[in-house]
This record gives structure tokens, C-alpha cells and sequence, in this order.
């Protein structure tokens, strides 16, 4: 009689910090994260598949494109479009016409006067 065996494979993900790859430009010091909302340093990370058997970690079979990742939660932020707030010096990954750390205005470098009543 043949008995029946079970064995779980797969591929996990792993993310980890690399140096800044070829062709790749400096980072900002300071980013403003959009997934945890906070200040922190952008670092270049790639992610690895590991093949795991029966959930122990084997040998690597792949790895994906470098990204610029946040040091505090580990998602990706993608290109940063703005500059460095003049102000503040914190960078952000999205558009926007104020700076989201200190209000200043990123274009013209005035600050922004909040009325609350």
C-alpha cells in the first residue's frame, strides 16, 4: 500500500538593501513616505525570490529590478517627481504645489498662512 506524502514548495519574496546600482542617480536625504506618512531615508532595495521547501529557505531562483524603498515600512515609493522642499530639505515622491512636511510653497518658496478660526 502506498503511502501518501505531502511536501509544501514555493517561492517567498525577500527584500533587501542594496548599494546604489549603475546608472542610478543619488537620493535624497530626507523623503516623505506615502504609504506610513512618514519621514524618513529612501535606500535602494531589490527583491529576491527564495525557493522553500516545506517552508525552509533552499536556494535563490530570481531577483527583480532595483526600486527606491522606505527605510521605516519597506514598500516602494517609486521615482521621486519633486524636488527637495527648500525649507524643510524633504523630498516627496508625488506632485504637489505645497510641501506636505512644512507647507511651504515649492514653487515659489513663500510659506503658506493657515486662518484657523
Amino acid at each position: 500500500m502506498c503511502n501518501p506524502c505531502c511536501f509544501i514548495v514555493g517561492c517567498d519574496p525577500i527584500t533587501e538593501r542594496i548599494d546604489r546600482p549603475p546608472n542610478f542617480g543619488e537620493l535624497p536625504e530626507k523623503m516623505l513616505c506615502p504609504h506610513c506618512s512618514t519621514i524618513s531615508k529612501p535606500v535602494y532595495k531589490t527583491e529576491k525570490n527564495i525557493f522553500t521547501l516545506c517552508f525552509i529557505p533552499l536556494w535563490p531562483c530570481g531577483s527583480g529590478a532595483p526600486f527606491i524603498g522606505c527605510d521605516n515600512c519597506n514598500n516602494k515609493v517609486g521615482i521621486m517627481r519633486g524636488g527637495a522642499c527648500r525649507q524643510c530639505n524633504v523630498s516627496m515622491p508625488f506632485e504637489n504645489e505645497y510641501c506636505a512636511n512644512c507647507g511651504t510653497r515649492r514653487v515659489g518658496g513663500e510659506t503658506r498662512s493657515l486662518n484657523v478660526r
